[in-house]
C-alpha cells in the first residue's frame, strides 16, 4: 500500500472497479506482482539461511 500511495503499481481501487483494464493497467499489475514475488522469495531465502528449515528439524525431533 505504501507504493500505491506514491503512485507506484496499480491502485487496488482500480482493480475493484467494474471497468475493463487497459493493456497498460495489466502490464503495471503484472510487473508489480513480479517484483513483490521476487522480494518475497529473497526474504524466504534469507530467513531460511538465518533460521534454517524448522519444519525438517521439528519432524526429526517429533
Amino acid at each position: 500500500m505504501l507504493l500505491e500511495r506514491q503512485g507506484i503499481g496499480l491502485a487496488h481501487g482500480r482493480l475493484r472497479e467494474n471497468q475493463l483494464l487497459t493493456h497498460h493497467d495489466i502490464i503495471v499489475y503484472l510487473a508489480h506482482s513480479r517484483v513483490t514475488e521476487q522480494r518475497a522469495a529473497e526474504q524466504m531465502r534469507l530467513l531460511t539461511a538465518v533460521f534454517g528449515d524448522h519444519r525438517r528439524s521439528a519432524a526429526r525431533s517429533g
